[in-house]
C-alpha cells in the first residue's frame, strides 16, 4: 500500500498535492537569506564589490533557482562552507574565489523554469526581497527574479527549438509568416503559466 502525502521534494524540488509552489518557495527563501549572513560578514571586511556580487551569484542566485546536487556536489559545497566558516576571520581573497569556484561546480541550476511561472505574486515578492537585500549589501544592480526567470526560460526554449528529435519540439510550431510561433490554447491559468505556453509568448514579445 502506498502512503499518500501531503508533499514530496523530487530532485530538490518540493511538490504538494494541490500542485502550488508555496513550500517549495518558502523553503528556498529561508536558505538564501541565512546565506546572505556571509554575504554583510564580506561587506564588513571591505570586499570588493565584483567578489560580493560572484558570491551572491555562487550562493544565493544559485539557490533561488535551485534544481537538484549530486551526492558529490553536496559533499564539495558543505566542505567548503565549513572551511570557510572556520577560516572566516583570516580570509583572504584568494580563499574566497576558490569558494567560489566551489559553489558554482556544486550547484546545478535550471529548475526556475518549472516553478517560477506558477507562483503567487506573495511568493515573487519574497523572492525578490531577497535579491533587493543582497543588492543592498553588494551597493550593485543585480538581475531581479523576473529577468532570470525570463532568461532561463528563452533559453531552454531555443535549446528546444534547435533539437528536432526533442519531444517537446512540435510545441514550437512557427506560423505562416515565418517569424511567430503559434500561441498555445490554455483553458486554466495554471496550464497558461506553465512552462510552454509562457515561452511561446516570451518568444513571440
Amino acid at each position: 500500500m502506498v502512503e499518500r502525502v501531503s508533499s514530496f521534494r523530487f530532485l530538490g524540488v518540493h511538490i504538494t498535492e494541490d500542485l502550488t509552489w508555496s513550500l517549495h518557495t518558502t523553503t528556498i527563501t529561508k536558505k538564501a537569506r541565512q546565506r546572505l549572513f556571509f554575504l554583510r560578514r564580506l561587506r564588513r571586511f571591505k570586499m570588493d564589490s565584483r567578489i560580493l556580487c560572484n558570491f551572491y551569484r555562487c550562493t544565493i542566485e544559485s539557490i533561488l533557482t535551485f534544481c537538484r546536487c549530486t551526492i558529490e556536489s553536496i559533499l564539495t559545497f558543505y566542505r567548503c562552507t565549513i572551511e570557510s566558516i572556520l577560516t572566516f576571520y583570516r580570509c583572504t581573497i584568494e580563499r574566497t574565489l576558490a569558494f567560489y569556484r566551489c559553489t558554482i561546480e556544486s550547484i546545478l541550476t535550471g529548475c526556475i523554469t518549472a516553478w517560477y511561472g506558477s507562483c503567487t505574486d506573495l511568493d515573487r515578492k519574497a523572492l525578490q526581497r531577497v535579491v533587493k537585500t543582497a543588492q543592498h549589501i553588494t551597493r550593485t544592480e543585480l538581475p531581479s527574479m523576473e529577468d532570470l526567470y525570463s532568461q532561463r526560460l528563452r533559453k531552454k526554449s531555443l535549446r528546444i527549438i534547435k533539437d528536432p528529435h526533442h519531444p517537446s519540439h512540435k510545441l514550437f510550431f512557427l506560423l505562416p509568416s515565418g517569424r511567430r510561433y503559434r500561441s498555445i490554447l490554455a483553458r486554466t491559468r495554471r496550464f497558461g503559466d506553465s512552462f510552454f505556453p509562457r515561452a511561446v509568448r516570451l518568444l513571440k514579445n
